[in-house]
């Protein structure tokens, strides 16, 4: 069975580094999830994460889909395998999202206001030309 060198990270802690025998046919998906049951905290067993592969521990690593197997990936990019657990509750994308979505509303807010007080001048003048 080949060995990978398996480095799980979260936050800004490193929950594993050492050396793991793999499957030759499990997806990345499937081996962090089995991983995660036999080795990690029940929080962190359905996680999102982000997986990269590369030729030594620190370094330049290819980020991975995780449909992809992991001996076939590391056939490819090396044993080296990085998977960094995204933590929900600290997601700079989602916060990114929020602030836009509240810019926008704003900006709607504005033009529906500022188009209601046109169709109410409009309204006004009419009703005065009359």
């Amino acid at each position: 069975m080949p060995i990978i060198h398996l480095i799980i990270k979260h936050k800004n802690s490193i929950l594993f580094d050492e050396g793991t025998p793999v499957d030759e046919h499990v997806t990345i998906d499937d081996f962090f999830t089995a991983f995660a049951i036999d080795r990690l905290e029940p929080e962190l067993w359905d996680v999102d994460f982000e997986v990269h592969f590369g030729n030594t521990k620190i370094g330049n690593k290819e980020k991975v889909e995780k449909r992809c197997k992991v001996y076939e990936a590391s056939k490819i990019y090396g044993i080296f395998v990085e998977i960094k657990i995204i933590d929900p509750n600290n997601n700079p994308n989602k916060e990114h999202i929020i602030i836009v979505i509240s810019v926008v509303k704003k900006q709607i807010r504005k033009s529906v206001v500022k188009h209601s007080l046109v169709q109410i001048v409009e309204k006004s003048k009419e009703m005065y030309e009359v």
